[in-house]
């Protein structure tokens, strides 16, 4: 997958970028996209961190799964939130290098 300046994505780019285009072809409304990228990127993010994390937990302590998924979750969420901040900076900055006329009446 690229953008559309040619520039390869990364896996989360590319999970945003297809989701994007599902949400699109359903009609769905501009702000209701961002919103469900949002929830499905740090839902999807968060559960991945913490079950891997609940699963070192077993492994490593004998504290059990919980914690340390507890623990996880929150790592992923941090990480899903700065990483679709990031994307949708870049694509706001690649939309304003695009159109740049728009950007004078902002």
């Amino acid at each position: 997958h690229r953008n559309s300046t040619g520039t390869r994505l990364g896996w989360g780019a590319m999970m945003i970028d297809d989701l994007r285009t599902f949400l699109a072809a359903g009609g769905v409304d501009t702000r209701a996209q961002f919103v469900v990228r949002f929830f499905g990127v740090t839902s999807f993010t968060s559960t991945t961190f913490g079950l891997v994390a609940g699963n070192f937990g077993v492994m490593l302590f004998t504290s059990g799964p919980l914690i340390p998924f507890f623990a996880g979750s929150i790592a992923g969420y941090v990480f899903g939130v700065v990483s679709f901040w990031r994307q949708e900076k870049a694509r706001a900055l690649e939309y304003a290098a695009l159109y740049p006329n728009i950007m004078e009446h902002v």
